[in-house]
């Protein structure tokens, strides 16, 4: 997918596990959600930070105690959840970005920010998706994949409907002569999915981040989250009414139409 990157927004420092951008009355933290290599002198560093912004409204983009990796007690403790724990402790205000919506009702978040493409696109990306990931990434089995779609809660009798028609194209597809070069073109579609979902995602993000600004226009803004959205966030805190603009779906189409 074709994106034009802006200038970066604000004073950033690169750290190697975190970004920081100062912007007007607010920082913007970005972090990688899993930490592969801890460093002692960043968790001084983001503990300072946090000190520092001690009077701020805490902006996460999701709650990391509801992760896998928080229960995990191997797994090295993530700046977000730094951040939720400081937050918590020092009984400040904050807002998580993730709802029940972003699980529940994803469709619904990308029409509300301006998509074009229709419900049936979405779940058709969206059945590519889960096939392609749940197989490929988290070795699940075809039968696993249609069992969740067969007990899900969310989807009714319609959609399961067509999710389990593309499932049914896709091992066809498995099965053709040309399986290479039409695999090829569904990874490229996956990855044009996950990065128009993540926009989508940003955007509503953006719309919660600015009625916090014009709720409470004078107070500081600490934010936390993941480093591809830290851009669009600090524009936003800068500038309530900033979106990060939509990419042309004319791509994602075009590789609809060549599976």
């Amino acid at each position: 997918m074709d994106m034009t990157l802006e200038a970066p927004v604000g004073e950033q420092y690169t750290k190697d596990e975190f970004t920081l951008n100062n912007v007007n009355n607010g920082v913007v933290v970005g972090e990688l959600h899993q930490r592969e290599n801890p460093s002692q002198k960043e968790d001084e560093r983001f503990n300072q930070i946090l000190e520092e912004n001690i009077d701020s409204i805490f902006i996460l983009e999701s709650d990391p105690s509801k992760s896998e990796l928080f229960t995990n007690t191997q797994s090295p403790t993530t700046f977000m959840e730094k951040a939720l724990q400081f937050a918590q402790e020092n009984r400040n205000q904050m807002e998580i970005m993730d709802d029940e919506r972003i699980t529940k009702d994803r469709y619904g978040i990308w029409k509300e920010v301006g998509t074009d493409f229709s419900q049936r696109d979405f779940d058709t990306l969206n059945s590519i998706y889960m096939m392609r990931n749940g197989i490929q990434l988290h070795n699940q089995s075809f039968e696993q994949v249609v069992s969740n779609i067969q007990n899900s809660e969310i989807l009714d009798e319609g959609r399961k409907q067509t999710y389990l028609n593309e499932f049914s194209k896709y091992i066809r597809l498995l099965q053709s002569e040309d399986r290479d070069s039409k695999l090829a073109s569904i990874d490229k579609l996956v990855t044009s999915f996950f990065e128009y979902d993540a926009i989508c995602r940003e955007r509503y993000y953006q719309g919660k981040v600015a009625k916090i600004k014009e709720e409470k226009p004078d107070k500081k803004i600490f934010a936390v989250f993941g480093k591809s959205h830290t851009q669009g966030i600090s524009k936003t805190i800068q500038d309530p009414t900033y979106r990060t603009p939509l990419p042309s779906i004319a791509k994602t189409k075009w590789l609809m139409g060549n599976i």
